[in-house]
Formats: structure tokens, C-alpha cells, sequence
């Protein structure tokens, strides 16, 4: 009678596995994982960690994970737009920190404050970093989302600065164009003109009587009017 001889069989090497009997390879250990010799199955790199090429040896091989990622399984995923992420070896997308209100990045992984950028309409505010809406220009939510406008006729934003446009301050007074950033481009309407009142205040007890002057748009055509105004265009004067 012959003898029937079975053959061996060997340990995967390290870097290599085999999750099937009867086979007579090995398959190289994939990204993300290592295999230690005799590895039926890839053990994925700890969090934090990625296995960034194929056939890794030990868990020692893992590499900290880049900075604008977290890892999981791994594999490194980048921060979202809007995100950045300034440490090594993060295993939670919560490490991701928001860039500041009305600001993003220009793509997803950023590693730092610095890759942060104010949305369209924004501008940086002096000496800091938040995003604000730049002088002539005021913040309007539209469709839940804030955006800077420019001031519309009649209005004006001196400063940069998250806050809406202030009305011209006088009744009947507009601006020439939209954007402006003063009072002073403040002008009486089409059909009026700019004149100082005056009015007298009664004299207190043993005191004198005192008289205050303010500026008015006043209707042309009216009692008072003075000679040769021209009515017919914005931002007439007594002058």
C-alpha cells in the first residue's frame, strides 16, 4: 500500500492574508489596514491613523493621520468646505472647527484659521478676523441666508460692520446714487430745497431768550421760497 502524504501549509508573510483554506497565495494587505504574518483577515490602522499603501506589517507602520482630516478605518477624510482641522492623528470629525460666521474655505482639508476666507459680499473687518459687510453696504437675510446689500437710495453706512443701511435723516432727503457711506451724501429730494429754520426759545426767568436753527427740505413753490432756485433735480440749496 502507498502512503498518503498531505502537504503543509505555511503562514501568510506579514504584509499579506488569506481568508479562504485550500488556497495556495496570499493577497497583499489593502490601504487602511496592516497583516501581521498569518493573517486570516486586514486589521484596519487604528483611529488616527492611516495605512496609506498596500502590504503594511504591524500596526507600527500606521501613519498619524494629515492635518485637515479625521481617520477612521484607516482611511484619512477630509474637513468639510467652511472646516479646518490643525492637528495630527484626529480620529473625529468633530476636531473639524467651523470657520468664523460669513466665512469659508476654498476647499475641503484646510489647516488652518488662515484658509478661512469671507463669502462673497463680506469683507474682513479691521483688525480681526470675522466677516462683516464692508461701508455703503448692509446685512439682509434673503432666504435665511445673510448677505451684504448695497444701501439703496435714500440711506447710508458709514462703517464696515454687520448692521443695515440708516436712514438719511432728514424728511423728503435722499442720496444721488445707491452705496452711500455718509450723511453728507444726503441731498433734499427732487422738489424741494435745503433751508435752516430758526425758532426762538421764551427767555427763562431773569435769562435771555435763545434761538435754535435746524435744516429742513422744504416743498419749492411754497412762502419763503428764494429766487432762482432750480427744483427740478435732487439736492438743492440756498446756495
Amino acid at each position: 500500500a502507498s502512503a498518503t502524504r498531505m502537504a503543509l501549509c505555511d503562514d501568510c508573510p506579514a504584509g499579506s492574508y488569506q481568508d479562504e483554506g485550500g488556497q495556495t497565495s496570499c493577497e497583499p494587505c489593502p490601504l487602511g489596514s496592516y497583516c501581521p504574518e498569518g493573517a486570516a483577515t486586514p486589521i484596519y490602522c487604528p483611529g488616527g491613523t492611516v495605512g496609506a499603501s498596500v502590504g503594511l506589517r504591524a500596526r507600527s507602520d500606521c501613519a498619524l493621520g494629515p492635518k485637515g482630516h479625521w481617520c477612521t478605518a484607516g482611511r484619512a477624510v477630509a474637513c468639510n468646505l467652511g472646516f479646518y482641522q490643525p492637528f495630527l492623528g484626529v480620529d473625529n470629525e468633530t476636531a473639524c472647527l467651523k470657520c468664523p460666521e460669513h466665512a469659508t474655505t476654498s476647499n475641503a482639508g484646510a489647516t488652518s484659521a488662515e484658509d478661512c476666507v469671507c463669502v462673497t459680499g463680506f469683507v474682513v473687518a479691521p483688525g480681526g478676523r470675522a466677516c462683516v459687510c464692508d461701508a455703503g453696504y448692509g446685512i439682509a437675510s434673503i432666504n435665511g441666508e445673510d448677505r451684504c446689500n448695497l444701501c439703496e437710495r435714500g440711506k447710508f453706512k458709514s462703517r464696515r460692520g454687520n448692521a443695515k443701511c440708516n436712514d438719511c435723516p432728514l424728511s423728503d432727503s435722499t442720496t444721488a446714487a445707491p452705496g452711500a457711506v455718509s450723511s453728507a451724501e444726503c441731498v433734499c429730494m427732487q422738489g424741494t430745497y435745503l433751508a435752516t429754520l430758526h425758532s426762538a426759545s421764551p427767555a427763562p426767568a431773569g435769562g435771555n431768550a435763545s434761538t435754535a436753527a435746524s435744516l429742513s427740505c422744504l416743498p419749492c413753490g411754497g412762502m419763503g421760497e428764494p429766487e432762482g432756485v432750480n427744483c427740478t433735480r435732487i439736492g438743492v440749496t440756498l446756495e
